[in-house]
């Protein structure tokens, strides 16, 4: 889906924060409800997010009314057993790139980003599960080799959003994404693949917060 259709389904509501997500350089895997971490209590799914996993409070306020920003520290699940495949080191690196993305982007368009919880703050929670990575040398060496595809990044991204003050939950969406080998532009990097999913969600989030203030 292009930018332009994308930003034609912006209602204001903080659940359109991610209709930016599956940009046009990755691929939105099919995910199921039983992962996602949250708790889904009274929130309704919004089908028309699919493949997207979106839920939403029916008496939710909108971006319009959240002028800063805060993160919690990004979690990440240790369920699936590809993970281990992954060094500590990789992992706080990719944590460290995506809070990067996530505060520039806002930072960049005039949003604050703060560290206390206060009025007309959202609180914004990410986990990460599902984490793939290609191996570097394995994708070098496929590209002298026919009819044998590359290794694409993968990565399923839970975000909550949540009232800072009474910290009810507004809003919950848990996406997959992955490469795609055809448009991959470094193909012997490792990361390159999730860290292009972080820096959609960036990027989409941010265009989100300023259609929802008239910018």
């Amino acid at each position: 889906m292009k930018q332009s259709q994308i930003k034609k389904l912006i209602s204001g509501s903080i659940i359109s924060t991610t209709l930016f997500i599956s940009a046009c350089t990755g691929i939105s895997k099919n995910v199921v409800k039983e992962d996602i971490n949250a708790d889904l209590a009274g929130l309704i799914q919004d089908e028309s997010m699919k493949p997207a996993l979106v839920y939403i409070r029916p008496d939710a306020p909108t971006l319009a009314d959240y002028k800063k920003f805060m993160f919690d520290p990004i979690k990440i699940d240790y369920s699936d057993p590809d993970i281990k495949n992954i060094s500590t080191e990789d992992i706080q690196s990719l944590q460290s790139y995506f809070l990067s993305a996530m505060t520039t982007e806002l930072n960049n368009s005039g949003y604050q980003v703060v560290t206390q919880p206060d009025k007309n703050v959202l609180r914004i929670s990410f986990t990460l599960s599902n984490l793939k990575a290609p191996s570097s040398l394995m994708n070098a060496t496929l590209l002298v080799v026919p009819g044998v595809t590359l290794s694409v990044g993968e990565v399923s991204i839970e975000g909550v959003f949540r009232d800072s003050i009474s910290r009810k939950v507004n809003a919950v969406v848990y996406e997959g994404s992955q490469g795609s080998y055809l448009f991959k532009d470094k193909p012997w990097s490792t990361f390159s693949d999730i860290e292009a999913a972080f820096d959609r969600w960036a990027i989409g989030f941010t265009e989100a917060v300023q259609a929802a203030h008239n910018k």
